[in-house]
């Protein structure tokens, strides 16, 4: 009777392990997986301050202000022609 019971005992043990092993498997090694391949501190720093990114946005950047000036010059231009009697505008008026 020992023998027997201590054979279920060993069995129950092992469908436990199974079953725990299964639920390892399914949820906890993807998670762990996942968060090995997840990004770092130390990759997030390096991509935050990459050279060849930097360079490319601030040539980007540079380009934008360049043609803003460009625009704004321009308004400032049709500003002042339209003041002028060519632009439109009207003669001064002079009192004497």
């Amino acid at each position: 009777m020992d023998a027997a019971s201590d054979a279920q005992e060993v069995k129950l043990i092992e469908e436990k392990m199974s079953a725990l092993v299964g639920n390892l498997n399914k949820y906890a090694l993807p998670l762990l997986e996942r968060l090995r391949q997840g990004p770092s501190a130390e990759q997030a720093f390096e991509n935050t301050y990459a050279i060849e990114d930097l360079e490319k946005i601030i040539r980007l950047e540079a380009a934008i202000d360049a043609r803003i000036n460009k625009v704004l010059a321009r308004l400032v231009g049709l500003k002042e022609f339209k003041r002028t009697p060519a632009g439109g505008g009207s003669l001064p008026i002079t009192g004497g």
